[in-house]
């Protein structure tokens, strides 16, 4: 447990290194601030990245390993050159079932970390930013924002009635 924490931590730490190009204890800090502070943002868009990601391993897992045993069980049964020596299909498949599944781990860990750099990029922007004109986000208005304000509650009557003004 502790060692998933740390590596959580090491994470959006490089991350802040890369933002800011600060020291890395300092980075870990200001990282761990940033979580700590936007704590419902950061559960719910990990809940969600990692149930979507994990089901993209397991989607590609199936489609790979379908995919080689009927390959086989084609070969077998109509007794193409395509696999030759191979009678049964079981073995390999379990093995295509295994490389799949540890080549789409690897795949899915590149999305994972691009939702962790975009979240903190996110949670970084509002903390230092206040959308005023001498202060405005970096991040999109109509994409991101609005996303974010939609999905935690914040819209209220009176920002809807501003960027209508607007």
């Amino acid at each position: 447990m502790l060692e998933k924490i740390v590596k959580f931590i090491n994470r959006n730490a490089y991350i802040i290194i890369a933002i800011k190009g600060r020291d890395f204890c300092r980075s870990s800090a200001q990282a761990f601030k940033l979580i700590v502070t936007n704590i419902l943002t950061v559960g719910v868009v990990n809940f969600l990245s990692d149930a979507v990601l994990f089901l993209g391993k397991i989607l590609i897992t199936a489609i790979g390993g379908l995919t080689c045993y009927f390959i086989i069980d084609l070969n077998v049964r109509y007794g193409g050159n395509m696999v030759p020596g191979v009678k049964y299909g079981l073995v390999p498949t379990i093995v295509s079932v295994f490389i799949n599944y540890t080549l789409a781990s690897l795949f899915m860990d590149m999305y994972d970390i691009t939702i962790d750099t975009i979240l903190i990029c996110f949670c970084f922007d509002k903390k230092h930013n206040d959308g005023t004109s001498a202060k405005p986000y970096h991040m999109s208005e109509k994409e991101h924002m609005a996303f974010f304000k939609k999905k935690m509650g914040e819209t209220t009557k009176m920002q809807v009635i501003e960027k209508e003004d607007a």
